[in-house]
């Protein structure tokens, strides 16, 4: 679970900026995730809200590129603050992270980098309330590249400081230490590492990010559960089924990643699709299809693809949302195609859940309708809004007083939380 993410001087967002994720002490004490270890309360979903432009996408950018350059990603540049001065362009992007990890740790993690090379880098954990710095990673006036260890993280490593001191020479600036050190096996980085790659979820506005859950092609009971969950979201279907086809991959120029014989991948050569070799070394294409009733009574199947929009929205977020999952969920336009009534069902059902498993979800939304749910709270709204300077801040709404009683949604239509386009002509002029 994330605890806070910071970031400076990327892309729109010029000066420090933390999306929190913990709950305000004076508002109600329901509908939180209580962690007795550090004795916080931590927020199962956030919404953010802004005008076009303000980057709201930003933040969840800032954290993709975190999350890629953590899992090896050494071309992926970054890119500063280009709206105020020089200085802004040539300091370093930075991005710190506070997060519980899968073994019940709290940790800080963070970088700051120029382009593609690391100018610092640390890692702090929290194995009681106190903090242990672990590592840290800085230039000195020379621009030399240093390293100090903490002597808890060296007790704790196999060969201690030595075989620390063995990873970090010679590692070249455009690779981060912990991604190196969790590939030597270096237990507290590969806790690090494998939450960034197995528990934090990112989606594009424009759809899913790896393509479907696996069980969708491989497990007929999960299929007939998501098929009862369209169903109660109203979609007429009566069941969802996998067609399988030889496939012949000498005509593709990018061909899918298959390690081991039996393993499906996701995502190829179609979004809702997959491929799977099977133990003879054959490779077969399964399409997701969905069956539906004719007038005569009997079934027709369609393929997932000529479905609503609405229809594959759904698909793509329920390959994340399982009902037992706890992981962290970024999602950018999270309304794209759903109308608004569905859209609350499943931020309700995702909130039940997260609740139950200890999720998260933060999402991007113009939708104003989620203002209103009596399921949200004020802490978990958030406002992006850019400055006379074009850089983005982050207003929470429960900083906001005297809302108790107010229509949150035609205040913030209004104006009240800033927050929203400044058209330049009357829209209700005529």
């Amino acid at each position: 679970m994330i605890i806070n993410f910071s970031i400076t001087n990327f892309r729109s967002i010029r000066n420090e900026i933390v999306l929190n994720l913990t709950a305000k002490k004076r508002t109600r004490k329901d509908g939180v995730i209580a962690n007795d270890k550090y004795d916080i309360s931590i927020l199962p979903i956030t919404a953010l809200y802004g005008a076009n432009g303000s980057g709201k996408s930003n933040i969840i950018d800032a954290l993709s590129f975190m999350r890629s350059k953590v899992l090896g990603d050494r071309k992926l540049a970054s890119i500063p603050f280009m709206f105020g001065t020089k200085d802004d362009e040539e300091n370093p992007s930075s991005f710190g992270l506070l997060f519980i990890a899968e073994d019940g740790n709290m940790y800080h993690y963070g970088f700051s980098i120029k382009s593609r090379g690391i100018e610092s880098e640390w890692l702090i954990a929290y194995y009681t309330k106190r903090p242990s710095m672990l590592f840290e990673r800085y230039k000195d006036e020379t621009g030399k590249t240093v390293f100090t260890f903490g002597q808890q993280f060296k007790k704790t490593t196999e060969n201690g400081g030595r075989f620390l001191s063995f990873i970090s020479q010679g590692l070249p600036d455009d690779c981060l230490f912990i991604t190196e050190a969790a590939a030597r096996g270096v237990i507290a980085c590969l806790e690090v590492v494998r939450w960034f790659q197995n528990k934090l979820v990112i989606i594009p506005a424009g759809g899913v990010r790896h393509g479907l859950n696996p069980l969708f092609f491989s497990d007929e009971e999960y299929r007939n559960i998501m098929s009862e969950r369209f169903r109660s979201f109203g979609f007429d279907l009566n069941s969802l089924s996998v067609k399988e086809e030889k496939l012949d991959l000498s005509g593709f120029d990018k061909k899918p990643d298959i390690l081991d014989k039996g393993e499906t991948v996701t995502g190829f050569p179609r979004t809702l699709g997959a491929v799977q070799m099977r133990q003879d070394g054959e490779i077969y294409e399964l399409y997701l299809r969905y069956l539906h009733k004719r007038a005569d009574g009997s079934e027709v199947s369609m393929p997932a693809e000529s479905g609503s929009g609405g229809f594959r929205r759904l698909l793509e977020l329920f390959s994340e949302f399982d009902g037992t999952s706890n992981k962290v969920i970024f999602i950018d336009e999270i309304e794209n195609s759903l109308h608004p009534l569905l859209l609350e069902g499943f931020i309700h059902n995702v909130l039940v859940s997260n609740l139950e498993n200890s999720g998260q979800l933060v999402f991007v939304t113009h939708d104003t309708n989620i203002l209103n749910f009596d399921f949200i709270r004020s802490d978990e709204i958030q406002f992006a809004e850019k400055d006379s300077e074009w850089a983005t801040h982050l207003t929470g709404l429960a900083e906001y007083k005297d809302i108790a009683d107010l229509n949150i949604e035609n205040g913030y239509l209004k104006g009240r939380f800033g927050a929203i386009p400044m058209i330049s002509f009357d829209i209700r002029s005529k």
